[in-house]
């Protein structure tokens, strides 16, 4: 899994983490995700608890 966090201050920061993939990591980083649209998730875990978080 990726995570790629960028900031919006003066300092701009764009990392990669590369992450187990498990299903508990996937739901809290798709919580992230929803506060901060900007993350950029690969490769979660195929989860159907994950599969709802991630529906409109």
């Amino acid at each position: 899994m990726k995570l790629q966090l960028k900031s919006f201050d003066a300092i701009k920061i764009d990392t990669i983490l590369s992450l187990t993939g498990s299903k508990s990591e996937t739901n809290r980083l798709l919580i992230l995700q929803a506060l901060w649209p900007e993350i950029r998730l690969d490769n979660l875990a195929e989860c159907d608890d994950a599969d709802v978080m991630i529906q409109p």
